[in-house]
C-alpha cells in the first residue's frame, strides 16, 4: 500500500511540474534571437573607398567568417553594400509600472504625428530588449525593442543616469529633464552590441565584407576625409 502511495503522489505532482515548465518557456523564450542582421540603404556612402591600413575582406558579415582576401594598404575599392547587425540586445530594466506611449522621430528630427499611436503597460520588473537603432546619426533616433515576445519601435524610453565609477550611479544636474534615481521609470543595464559591416569589390573583382571603420577606409561620404588621406594621387574632394 505504501508503495501505491508513493507512485500515486509521483503520477499527481508529474502534472504540477510540467505546468511549472510550460508556463515558464515563453518567459525564456521573451529574449529576441541574435543575431539581427538588418541591410542597410546607406544614401550617404559614396561608390569608391580607399584604405588607409591593410584590410581583412571576409566571406560574411560575422568575425568567425572565413577570410576570402587583403585589401592592401592606399588601394581603393567599390561600395556595395551594408548590413547593420545586432550581436546582443541591449537590456531595459522597468523600475515603476507605467504606460510607454509610442513616439517616432522624422528625418527632419522632429516628431511624427502619429493618428493613432500605440500603448504599451510596463510592470515593473519588466525586461524590455533593444534589438536596433533606426537613425542617421544627427537628427532623428528611434530605437526597435521586444516586449513580451513581440517588436515595436519608439524613440527612447528609458531614463539616463550618468555613469560614475563601475556599478554606481547619481543623477544629472538637477536643472537638466533628466529623472532623479528614486523616479527612474526605466534604465539601460546592458548597452546594446552592434556592427555595421560593408560589402566591397576590389580592382581585381573579389568581394567581401569588412568592419573596418573610419582607422581602416576614407573617402567613405562628404562627412569623411578625401580618398587623397590614403591614397597616393587621389582627389582631395
Amino acid at each position: 500500500m505504501r508503495t501505491k502511495v508513493l507512485r500515486t503522489c509521483n503520477a499527481l505532482t508529474v502534472v504540477p511540474i510540467l505546468a511549472v515548465l510550460l508556463v515558464a518557456a515563453p518567459v525564456r523564450a521573451q529574449r529576441p534571437a541574435m543575431p539581427r542582421i538588418r541591410p542597410e540603404l546607406c544614401a550617404e556612402c559614396r561608390n569608391t573607398w580607399g584604405s588607409c591600413k591593410r584590410v581583412v575582406l571576409r566571406a560574411a558579415p560575422f568575425e568567425s567568417a572565413r577570410v576570402v582576401g587583403m585589401v592592401d594598404s592606399g588601394t581603393t575599392v567599390r561600395f556595395i553594400a551594408t548590413q547593420r547587425i545586432t550581436t546582443a540586445p541591449g537590456i531595459v530594466i522597468v523600475r515603476r509600472a507605467h504606460t510607454l506611449t509610442q513616439r517616432l522621430e522624422g528625418r527632419d528630427g522632429r516628431p511624427v504625428a502619429i493618428k493613432h499611436p500605440k500603448h504599451w503597460r510596463l510592470a515593473a520588473g519588466d525586461s524590455v530588449y533593444i534589438v536596433d537603432e533606426l537613425t542617421d546619426y544627427d537628427k532623428y533616433d528611434n530605437y526597435v525593442f521586444v516586449l513580451r515576445g513581440r517588436e515595436d519601435t519608439t524613440t527612447v524610453f528609458w531614463d539616463e543616469r550618468t555613469f560614475v565609477v563601475p556599478g554606481a550611479f547619481i543623477p544629472r544636474d538637477p536643472r537638466s529633464s533628466v529623472t532623479a534615481v528614486s523616479s527612474v521609470r526605466a534604465e539601460m543595464i546592458v548597452s546594446m552590441d552592434q556592427d555595421w559591416w560593408t560589402r566591397v569589390r576590389t580592382a581585381a573583382g573579389l568581394t567581401g565584407w569588412t568592419d573596418g571603420g573610419a582607422d581602416s577606409w576614407t573617402g567613405r561620404s562628404r562627412h569623411d576625409y578625401p580618398l587623397s588621406r590614403c591614397v597616393a594621387g587621389a582627389s582631395r574632394r
